[in-house]
């Protein structure tokens, strides 16, 4: 048995009133297709079940199986004196948590030893309310042969040998005489624990056996014995559940002060708890049968881990927030990493992050055309900002050794794609020395450098033709001007731009 949402159950079983201490149920209850484990849970279960005539059993189960979640129960002997169809629930209960199992049903059939007349056996009253007719029967006649003049001394000692074999099986007290009228006998019932069939609210032991709950009580804040009661809300209205007439009680307690109370409507199966701190709905099989029921995390709180999960499984309905480890078709191969996966009508959307690296794949079904699109990798921000690019913009070049400008140098850093380029722009006076640093890079430059620069730029004009100065940009930062074709000694003219963008 389980907590799905299903309809009444009929357990195809048939027992007979005779089948005394055979007449056994036994239930596997599961959880997601798999035995509890009732040893490791901590779960009580009890079993609640109604005859055809409305007589009702309240009792625990029987633990037949701890590790497979295998429980069961004797009906009682009393119980198989109700034929007909009995419908039960078997409900299970772990600290504050109650779950009400789907309603079955099950037949008890009258045995042929009861068709023989009471000409040739004892008859036995199968319930109170029998017994009640009977006796009130008898007293009538009595006190009719009384207003008569009848002596029946006699047959009132009799009266009560009968009696006596009535009771036998359903109670330890007979009846030792007849001599009132039937409120009379019915108080000797209640005062000796026999309960009726008709009683609103009965504690039920393991046995079977009832008896009251403490005359007068109407608070249920009160009922400080643990077990199974049956109770209206008519007969008790003091602290009773918001909602419902008919309930049955489950009362546990750990200390004369500490209880927990559990009302289970008979009628729609609602449940309420109260530790004194007042009554609340507690949850149902039909309240959640529209719930999602697929976990997406471990018990724990902590992510759902697979092996060997197939990324491309068109066949999988599943939707999927979790890890894999050696994944199937994965876009790369390194096969474990974060997995995320949305299925709708056929169509399935996949994402796979490989563990320790920032790349993101993703991929996507086409349940039309039956196709994969392929997978395709994310951009994720740091390769967008090297797509993007960067720029420092211009900065001033700062001078040493003497050089002097008549335009201010600066230089620029900037990239596109990932690829780097360093420009200057600006005009130095002359140079009467060679090899002359002229200012040195900051860090930030210097960290792009893979080689030392070199390169031409514009000097004066000398004897009618052009001029070039050699510069050198060297891989720890300095900018130096080497030498110049104006004069034969190296030196440069008077005009000296340092004008160029060079690709790093």
């Amino acid at each position: 048995m389980n907590a799905d949402l299903k309809p009444l159950s009929d357990l195809n079983v048939e027992f007979y009133d005779q089948d005394i201490n055979t007449s056994v149920l036994r239930f596997k209850l599961t959880y997601f297709e798999k035995g509890i484990d009732l040893s490791s849970k901590k779960i009580n279960t009890y079993i609640f079940l109604v005859a055809e005539d409305g007589s009702k059993v309240s009792d625990y189960l029987a633990v037949f199986n701890e590790t497979e979640g295998i429980v069961s129960y004797t009906i009682p002997k009393d119980f198989l004196k109700h034929t007909g169809r009995v419908r039960g629930q078997v409900y299970l209960y772990q600290q504050d948590n109650i779950i009400v199992t789907r309603e079955f049903s099950f037949m008890i059939k009258a045995s042929l030893v009861n068709s023989f007349s009471s000409e040739t056996k004892v008859e036995y009253i199968k319930t109170f309310d029998d017994l009640e007719t009977v006796v009130k029967s008898k007293v009538i006649a009595i006190e009719e042969a009384i207003k008569g003049g009848t002596d029946y001394v006699s047959q009132m000692i009799e009266t009560v040998k009968n009696g006596e074999k009535i009771i036998t099986d359903v109670s330890n007290n007979a009846i030792t005489t007849v001599t009132t009228k039937t409120d009379t006998l019915l108080q000797t019932i209640a005062d000796n624990n026999v309960a009726l069939k008709k009683d609103t609210y009965i504690y039920t032991d393991g046995n079977g056996f009832s008896r009251e709950v403490s005359k007068g009580e109407t608070d249920w804040y009160k009922i400080a014995d643990a077990g199974n009661y049956s109770i209206t809300k008519e007969e008790m209205s003091i602290n009773a559940p918001p909602k419902g007439d008919s309930f049955n009680l489950i009362v546990n307690t750990s200390s004369p002060s500490l209880r927990d109370l559990t009302a289970v409507n008979s009628v729609s199966g609602a449940m309420s708890s109260s530790g004194w701190s007042g009554w609340k709905q507690l949850l149902r099989d039909v309240d959640t049968s529209h719930w999602q029921k697929q976990a997406t995390t471990n018990e724990d709180g902590t992510s759902i881990n697979i092996s060997g999960y197939n990324l491309l499984d068109v066949e999988d309905i599943k939707n999927f927030d979790g890890y894999v480890t050696s994944a199937l078709n994965a876009p790369i191969n390194i096969t474990s990493g974060y997995v995320k996966r949305k299925y709708r009508s056929g169509y399935i959307e996949i994402v796979f992050a490989p563990h320790s690296r920032k790349q993101v794949y993703r991929n996507s079904y086409n349940a039309a055309a039956k196709v994969w699109v392929g997978w395709e990798k994310n951009v994720n921000a740091s390769e967008l900002a090297e797509l993007k690019g960067t720029d420092t913009g211009w900065q001033p070049l700062k001078l040493i050794n003497g050089v002097t400008a008549s335009v201010a140098p600066m230089y620029r850093l900037y990239s596109n794609n990932n690829i780097y380029s360093l420009s200057f722009k600006g005009t130095m006076n002359a140079f009467t020395n060679r090899d002359t640093v002229i200012a040195k890079l900051p860090s930030t430059v210097i960290e792009k450098l893979d080689r030392a620069l070199t390169f031409l730029c514009l000097t004066s004009v000398n004897a009618s033709t052009a001029r070039f100065n050699r510069w050198i940009v060297e891989l720890n930062g300095d900018v130096k001007f080497t030498a110049s074709n104006y004069n034969t000694d190296g030196s440069s003219g008077a005009w000296n731009p340092l004008d160029i963008t060079l690709t790093i």
